[in-house]
């Protein structure tokens, strides 16, 4: 299994993920968007695969590593779940431009992107600030790259993963984006081509970097591998992002309405679960090491995407009892929370480590990046995310004849 160092986390997906009536392109004429409260909370035990990849990494010696490192397929969880939820908002919007939904989509994501660059500034030494020996121009390189959202396309360790190392992934999320509008039109019709074209440019990409050399995948230090180029590239990774929006199609043709009781869901659900499980902790690794590089990394990274598909459109009616434990109100806010714990956990145990040394207090510093996460999604994510719009929409109404964004 791979030990993928400081970035390996997952993607901006944590808030594309978000299901609420706010983001869509005209809410005030479209009936209120379902809330598939269940797989809000799934975003934060996503959350938690993360952060429990990167205490491996600081913590090495602990006993975390006994674990395989799957872990850090989380990633590809919400790279799906991304495009699942997009899908679900936006259904119905062919007349949504790119510029539009970028700025719904930038509302969201921007506000806490800074907040947490801000923090780090504020917590960290300027010597943690690079990735491993990343010398000065490359790590300023990062900081232009990061704040324009575009290091998920300079395949360097010392640009992705400097910084606030796990921003890369709204970097690629954001050029999802771009393709969003023009994977929406007619996907009932050409789901399977655009399916079909989105895994053959996954795979060109990786035969690109097989043929170059990804150096070490199973690398535990500082890199700058051509790894980068096949495991954040967007187009590396965008089979995932329409895998999550042919899911959708599949969940309201032939899941959303399907007619089991209470206990035939609830075995469905678990037997998912059992499934995911198997895959995930025996499966997978096993298979790792039986094939050539460029799957294996493929594996590594996406290789639980299909898994990933079946349980969100399982779970996103939450009709079993696991998926009512999921809707519970507590462990929604918590999915809620999520893309700030994301943002920022990289951030606390880094700080964490600099301050206490190795054996800093693992409870102590998860209760961190909780609180920290709660303030940031109350007192900036939110209330950045209505400034942002209403401006937009302030803008789009003294235009005569325009629509609001």
């Amino acid at each position: 299994m791979t030990d993928i160092a400081v970035g390996s986390a997952a993607p901006g997906a944590f808030q594309a993920a978000s299901t609420l009536a706010a983001d869509s392109p005209s809410s005030e004429s479209r009936p209120t968007v379902e809330e598939l409260r269940p797989l809000t909370s799934l975003r934060f035990f996503a959350a938690l695969m993360i952060v429990y990849q990167h205490l491996r990494e600081q913590l090495p010696g602990s006993g975390l590593e006994n674990v395989p490192g799957s872990m850090v397929q989380g990633v590809s969880f919400f790279f799906v779940l991304s495009g699942f939820i997009l899908t679900h908002v936006y259904r119905g919007h062919d007349d949504l431009t790119v510029g539009r939904f970028l700025r719904l989509r930038l509302a969201r994501l921007y506000p806490t992107h800074l907040a947490a660059m801000l923090l780090l500034v504020i917590v960290l030494p300027r010597h943690l600030m690079p990735f491993g020996d990343a010398s000065p121009l490359l790590t300023g390189v990062s900081l232009v790259a990061k704040l324009l959202l575009l290091d998920s396309l300079v395949p360097l360790a010392g640009v992705q993963w400097s910084w606030n190392g796990v921003s890369w992934s709204i970097s690629t999320e954001m050029f999802f984006y771009l393709a969003f509008p023009w994977l929406l039109r007619g996907l009932e019709a050409d789901w399977w081509k655009k399916l079909a074209l989105s895994g053959l440019a996954a795979f060109l990409v990786y035969r690109i970097g097989a043929s170059v050399g990804y150096g070490d995948i199973h690398m535990v230090g500082p890199t700058d591998a051509v790894f980068q180029f096949g495991y954040s590239h967007p187009l590396a990774r965008i089979f995932e992002f329409v895998l999550g929006m042919s899911a959708y199609l599949g969940w309201k043709r032939w899941v959303a309405n399907a007619q089991l009781s209470l206990v035939g869901w609830t075995v469905v659900e678990g037997g998912l679960l059992l499934v995911f499980a198997l895959w995930f902790f025996v499966d997978c690794p096993r298979l790792e090491a039986l094939l050539p590089q460029a799957v294996q990394l493929w594996l590594i990274t996406s290789g639980s995407c299909w898994l990933f598909a079946l349980m969100i459109m399982t779970f996103a009616s939450g009709r079993g009892l696991f998926g009512r434990f999921l809707a519970l109100r507590p462990l929604v806010w918590l999915g809620e929370i999520s893309f700030a714990v994301y943002m920022f956990h990289q951030i606390i145990l880094r700080a964490a480590s600099n301050s206490f040394g190795p054996d800093f207090s693992i409870p102590a510093a998860l209760c961190a990046i909780l609180l920290v996460a709660a303030l940031s999604h109350h007192l900036v994510e939110i209330p950045a995310r209505r400034l942002i719009l209403s401006a937009t929409r302030r803008r789009a109404q003294a235009k005569p004849g325009a629509a609001l964004a």
